[in-house]
């Protein structure tokens, strides 16, 4: 580490346009995509970070050894960071950018709000076909009622990344029914898109004991 620091290699990664950076993150890790990655992304040309998303599974998942080797191989052998980028394999599903699939996204992406009810209590399930056709997105649900934040879910880790439940307690539907839903999708580089639509439009009321 020393020795690094000596040749001017941070040991800790800094945002640095002269070096040639290579960061991979898995593209089901949005927490640590959003806080730590994306002030990685290059800036211009001039910039040699460079920035592969993988699909490794869900969550802080690292890349596989062949992926390393790959790396290592290509950096020995001279080639550029570009150029060691585009020879791994893509992620089965494109990382989002809006300003690349916003079209796309506005043809595939679907709703569902299902209303679960056993026991006395209802709960509410607001998902979205996202995780189906992405990677590297983040996903934000709010309950707006009466011009108030009723509900806020906070942005979505692991497998709930395109789904929320919300207790509804053991009340009636009437507040909720009049609610909206407020659905933010946010890129990997940070863009966000934001698709509201009242409660009532997808909703499905279904009972617990019959999904078996």
């Amino acid at each position: 580490m020393a020795f690094l620091k000596s040749e001017g290699y941070p040991y800790l990664l800094e945002k640095r346009k002269d070096l040639e950076q290579i960061i991979l993150i898995n593209g089901y890790d949005p927490a640590h995509l959003r806080n730590h990655v994306r002030r990685f992304f290059p800036e211009d040309d001039d910039d040699k970070n460079g920035i592969f998303v993988g699909d490794w599974g869900i969550g802080h998942v690292p890349p596989g050894a062949d992926v390393i080797v790959d790396v290592i191989k290509g950096m020995a052998s001279g080639l550029s960071v570009p150029e060691i980028l585009s020879n791994l394999i893509p992620p089965k599903k494109p990382a989002l950018k809006l300003s690349l699939h916003k079209d796309l996204l506005d043809e595939v992406l679907q709703f569902r709000v299902a209303v679960l009810v056993g026991k006395g209590r209802r709960t509410a399930v607001i998902r979205s076909n996202l995780y189906e056709h992405f990677c590297g997105f983040q996903v934000r649900i709010k309950l707006k009622l009466r011009g108030t934040i009723a509900f806020d879910s906070g942005y979505l880790l692991g497998q709930d990344m395109s789904e929320v439940y919300v207790d509804l307690g053991n009340g009636g539907l009437a507040d909720v029914n009049q609610s909206i839903i407020s659905y933010m999708i946010e890129d990997l580089e940070g863009r966000r898109t934001f698709y509201d639509f009242p409660f009532l439009k997808f909703r499905k009321i279904l009972n617990v004991k019959n999904l078996a």
